[in-house]
């Protein structure tokens, strides 16, 4: 066994020490210690002192001496044991006040974040996000993420169905016949001047604006007001653009 074994179970590099120095010693005086860990007088008090609340140090005195030994190394069990009892007691703490935790997150201002992701692996972990909400809006999208993603557009259009997302987009008039086959999808069409290089997706808090190039790169942005503000341009989109 090694000093840093010690420290695997809660005590600090010094108790470690000071503990260890004991359990080779046997009863030893502070004198002792010193020589044995090389440790500063002031640390070995501190140090023992916190061993002894932890319930695996003692000491007797012996010629108006205090002589430490150290307790039956069974004992760092119960010291796990009780930390684990404190532990127990705080995450029950938690769950008690955590309802008012959240009502004050809940209150206070909206916050915004917003995150960049690259290549094929960023898009889709966004993609993913999508799957875990009931609505979705699109824009300025004319096939370049079938085209992008080949085999995995038609797992993730059967995944949409499944799930019964409310999945809107609005296409290009252009790509009206191209795109008839997209029956996972409730789609209206708006003219060319829509078309874009990148798409817009609106998706609970988010939104999502993907770059479709070689190497495709979006920008998620986490922001209730923002949010508010495109789904607004979206319903009016929706609204003049046709079936």
């Amino acid at each position: 066994m090694q000093i840093h074994d010690l420290e695997k179970l809660g005590l600090t590099k010094n108790e470690s020490l000071v503990y260890y120095a004991l359990l080779n010693k046997g009863m030893s005086s502070i004198t002792g210690l010193i020589k044995h860990t090389k440790l500063h007088k002031q640390i070995i008090y501190d140090n023992l002192e916190r061993l002894i609340s932890k319930g695996i140090v003692s000491y007797v005195i012996k010629a108006n001496r205090r002589q430490f030994l150290a307790e039956d190394p069974n004992k760092l069990l119960n010291m796990i044991e009780e930390v684990k009892q404190e532990l127990h007691k705080k995450e029950l703490f938690a769950k008690k006040i955590m309802p008012e935790l959240l009502d004050i997150k809940k209150n206070t201002s909206d916050p915004q974040t917003a995150s960049i992701y690259q290549g094929k692996k960023g898009i889709k972990s966004i993609l993913e996000k999508l799957l875990n909400t009931k609505q979705v809006f699109a824009y300025g999208t004319e096939g370049r993420f079938s085209e992008t993603f080949g085999p995995y557009f038609k797992n993730y259009a059967n995944q949409v169905k499944k799930l019964k997302i409310d999945y809107r987009v609005i296409l290009s008039e252009k790509v009206r016949k191209k795109r008839s086959n997209l029956t996972f999808i409730k789609k209206r069409f708006f003219s060319a001047e829509l078309e874009s290089p990148a798409t817009t997706f609106v998706f609970g808090d988010n939104v999502a604006i993907v770059h479709w190039g070689e190497l495709p790169f979006a920008v998620l942005i986490e922001s209730k007001e923002i949010v508010k503000s495109y789904k607004t341009h979206f319903a009016m989109l929706w609204n003049i653009a046709k079936n």
